[in-house]
């Protein structure tokens, strides 16, 4: 993913989380994007905040899991 994407990648995702219309499930799963992103940016503190509000909401998708999972390992893409 290039940097353009990423921006638009981080864009999308924050926007998901502020908008208070934003459904519980997308908020989740929205703090679960952004944090991959931000680990991506090599931004590992704001990725861990994101990871633990994942942790703070209701389980989407195995999101719990996969946040504490990138807790102890920042996610990196596969190739």
């Amino acid at each position: 993913m290039n940097m353009d994407r990423l921006d638009l990648a981080q864009r999308l995702f924050t926007a998901a989380i502020q908008d208070p219309t934003t459904p519980e499930r997308e908020r989740a799963l929205s703090h679960l994007g952004l944090a991959e992103v931000l680990d991506l940016r090599g931004s590992r503190q704001q990725a861990i905040e994101n990871y633990r509000q994942v942790l703070s909401v209701a389980n989407f998708e195995d999101s719990h899991s996969t946040a504490q999972g990138y807790l102890k390992k920042p996610y990196r893409r596969s190739r």
